[in-house]
């Protein structure tokens, strides 16, 4: 996967890689936690009356040095390697890493409808070469929050 977000996320790549997790256990974990963590700032906001940005910027800089420390502590480094190694065969990795379609936009370089690399390291494969999956899930992102309306509206 060489567009690979998951590699991004330090939550799946200490889980993943110095914890030895599934690599989807740990896809689905980085979802939760975030979810528990924004219901817990909204208690804050509401039961203390703060404004919401003072509260979320706070967290946003406790959490930034607790990833920090955790990363450290437990490996001895910030930058995690090796995730694209752990995720290779899991199920839920290319569902939000990775490409669709390559083979159909390398059956349009073919019939030169586009253009193909003239480098020696890529030669002749096709510069587009798939849909990234963040595209994808931004776009059906947007179409079902186009769907849903607030009540009232």
């Amino acid at each position: 996967m060489p567009d690979n977000p998951i590699k991004n996320n330090l939550k799946i790549a200490v889980t993943s890689v110095v914890w030895d997790w599934h690599v989807w256990l740990s896809i689905i974990t980085s979802f939760i936690l975030p979810m528990l963590l924004g219901a817990f700032i909204g208690c804050i906001v509401i039961k203390t009356n703060l404004p919401s940005f003072i509260v979320s910027l706070a967290f946003l800089y406790i959490l930034r040095g607790l990833t920090i420390f955790g990363s450290i502590h437990s490996t001895q480094k910030t930058i995690i390697g090796g995730i694209n190694e752990v995720s290779k065969g899991d199920w839920l990795a290319p569902l939000l890493g990775g490409k669709i379609f390559t083979g159909l936009f390398t059956w349009f370089a073919e019939q030169r409808w586009i253009d193909v690399f003239k480098f020696v390291t890529k030669a002749s494969q096709p510069i587009v070469d798939g849909i990234p999956m963040m595209i994808v899930w931004a776009v059906v992102f947007v179409i079902f929050a186009s769907e849903r309306r607030c009540p009232g509206s």
